[in-house]
């Protein structure tokens, strides 16, 4: 006669056990980041996207972040809207940064309060971000981080962005720009001053302000594109102290 062989409830649970443990120990020990990789950013260093990101923990688990990290727990980065990870199996994490698009700041309460595109306040900070020109003359009544600033005309954003896209592809360095009462524009650069009048022309404006930049150079002055058209034949610059 043959005794049955059997196995109790308890005995598989603990065979159960060990396993998963030998295979989180194996996987923990064995895909740890040896190299992360970023691509886009240009706001922050890698060495800050790893702080954002993880902490500082340069040998995050790749297996355990790439499976396990969801949308909503996903480290919140000021000057970033979305950043994708990916693993280079085994050992290396590969992230695309998507920045958000900053075009101006204010100074309210000692502060350099920096939006985005659509006017969301994004951060504030002591520090002044290079080419991301200050924006004087908005009307708005409180500021509140991470809304909308309360501007009565929300056009004023689309005409900064246009702005700010135009000076970085004709290598203007516009330090601020201000609006009067009825829109029109005054970029400043430096210790030049640019009359821009409204922004009905604002490419071939500053396409041409592009072509005299060398001839400004080291100059303290004004220069009048207001009434500028493609039929201008002569634009006036005045030295300070004229």
């Amino acid at each position: 006669m043959f005794e049955r062989i059997g196995m109790t409830k308890k005995g598989v649970v603990s065979i159960a056990v060990i396993i998963l443990f030998g295979c989180v120990l194996f996987v923990s020990t064995g895909f740890r980041t040896t190299q992360i990789e970023y691509e886009g950013n240009t706001r922050y260093t890698d060495e800050e996207m790893t702080n954002f990101i993880f902490g500082g923990k340069y040998n995050v688990n790749t297996l355990i972040y790439y499976f396990f990290t969801s949308k909503k727990d996903k480290a919140v980065i000021p000057f970033v809207q979305d950043y994708e990870v990916s693993v280079a199996w085994p050992n290396k994490l590969e992230i695309k940064v998507y920045e958000k698009s900053i075009i101006g700041y204010i100074r309210y309460m000692g502060y350099n309060l920096y939006f985005d595109k659509d006017g969301m306040v994004v951060d504030s900070s002591k520090d002044i971000l290079e080419g991301v020109p200050e924006v004087m003359g908005l009307d708005y009544t409180n500021v509140v981080l991470h809304t909308q600033l309360n501007v009565e005309d929300k056009k004023i954003f689309t005409v900064l962005l246009e702005l700010v896209q135009l000076c970085e592809k004709y290598e203007i360095p516009a330090d601020k720009v201000f609006f009067d009462k009825i829109g029109n524009m005054t970029i400043y650069m430096g210790d030049i001053r640019i009359m821009m009048g409204d922004s009905s022309t604002i490419t071939e404006k500053l396409y041409e302000v592009s072509q005299m930049m060398s001839q400004m150079q080291g100059l303290s002055g004004t220069l009048h594109m207001e009434n500028f058209s493609e039929d201008t034949t002569s634009i006036i610059f005045k030295k300070d102290n004229e």
